[in-house]
């Protein structure tokens, strides 16, 4: 336990980073809502430095930066990568696919999305087929389709965790699992814009991407484009 300012080694797997422990009183706030003894609320600070993880699973190359020869995509604390988009539309069809197994749907929650697409002409999975997207005035890269773990089987309300075999891993398994075991649902994105003067964003704004904004496919991957035919285009 630390005070304000002390920095702290993470867990992460591929390799420890130096956080910033944010103190007693956000310490003692978190403890009492969540009944857990002795934890911690920590963040990113200065020396932090981490980038975008491979899922060697997968078989998606790193995209290449259209605004620096710098290919190390910086990430936060996010599992792979800084956005996570999924389909309202795939998780109908997920849904429907559970009840027909007699099973209970499950809301987008369990997933865990940064960005949550919808549209009358969008098919199920056909966000796989993406690889460079426009939303509003950002455009990212669509790079590599997120393997589900067994955390979507943890009840976002009660907690209570169906297990390695429970829902909705084992209907994911009969139509969306691929080499590998990689469970998909849902694409990992990158921000393709680097900004002239802080990084971030295009001249001396953030980008911002906001609900309600329309979504320009810009470029399809045409490896994706043609497993996802096979499957879903019917």
């Amino acid at each position: 336990a630390g005070s304000n300012g002390e920095e702290e080694d993470g867990d992460e797997k591929e390799e420890p980073q130096l956080l910033r422990d944010c103190g007693d009183n956000a310490a003692g706030w978190l403890q009492r809502a969540t009944n857990i003894t002795n934890c911690r609320l920590v963040n990113i600070g200065e020396t932090f430095e981490r980038f975008v993880k491979i899922n060697p699973h997968q078989g998606e190359e790193l995209p290449s930066n259209n605004y620096s020869n710098n290919c190390n995509f910086p990430v936060s604390l996010a599992d792979e990568a800084p956005y996570l988009l999924t389909s309202q539309t795939s998780l109908e069809d997920l849904n429907r696919r559970l009840l027909l197994r007699g099973k209970s749907p499950v809301e987008m929650r369990r997933f865990r999305p940064n960005i949550v697409v919808s549209g009358r002409e969008l098919r199920p999975w056909e966000e796989d087929t993406w690889k460079r997207i426009r939303i509003g005035n950002v455009e990212f890269h669509v790079w590599q389709r997120c393997g589900r773990c067994v955390m979507t089987a943890i009840d976002r309300d009660s907690l209570e965790r169906n297990g390695c075999g429970g829902e909705p891993l084992a209907t994911l398994s009969t139509f969306r699992e691929r080499e590998g075991g990689q469970r998909n649902f849902g694409m990992h994105l990158i921000p393709a814009m680097k900004g002239d003067d802080d990084g971030n964003g295009p001249g001396n704004s953030l980008p911002e991407v906001f609900v309600g904004d329309k979504i320009e496919v810009l470029e399809y991957d045409e490896n994706r484009r043609a497993e996802w035919s096979m499957s879903f285009s019917q």
